[in-house]
């Protein structure tokens, strides 16, 4: 074989594949050949015989937080993630504490979270006549200046 066989290869790729359980995380770096799957990276990696309850068909996985399918591609320094379902409602995790805190520690309704109605009056300004321009609102609310007192 010669040397210009081996130059036209590409590559290996230096990736990681990450998983975490509440009790302990593992990010394990894998050498793996171009081309490679998401799925054939998490296969080599060991990761599926270190967590026995992984299963690739229900759970998803994705790379640097981003969502993504078992049969793209990985790219040289990529961090495979396979993520762990969730067993809980994020929006009732958090009505129940706050449902629990004591009454002073409840948290206030923030300036945005008010009816409807107020929102829309804010966002329009005051209320004008049908047939009155915004121009004519305006010239209409604005005080005149006061005229200054002559002294004599």
């Amino acid at each position: 074989m010669s040397d210009t066989a081996t130059a036209d290869a590409p590559a290996p790729l230096k990736i990681g594949v990450a998983y975490a359980t509440a009790a302990r995380q593992v990010w394990l770096e894998v050498t793996v050949p171009a081309g490679t799957t998401i799925k054939q990276a998490i296969e080599t990696s060991g990761v599926l015989k270190q967590f026995r309850d992984i299963d690739l068909a229900t759970q998803k996985v994705g790379i640097f937080g981003r969502l993504a399918n078992l049969t793209d591609t990985v790219n040289d320094g990529d961090r495979v993630e396979i993520y762990r379902p969730i067993t809980a409602d994020p929006r009732q995790v958090k009505r129940k504490r706050a449902d629990d805190a004591p009454a002073g520690d409840k948290p206030q309704p923030d300036r945005f979270n008010r009816p409807d109605a107020d929102r829309a009056r804010m966002r329009k300004g005051p209320p004008r006549a049908a047939n009155e321009t915004v121009q004519e609102t305006l010239d209409k609310d604005a005080s005149p200046a006061p005229m200054p007192k002559e002294r004599g």
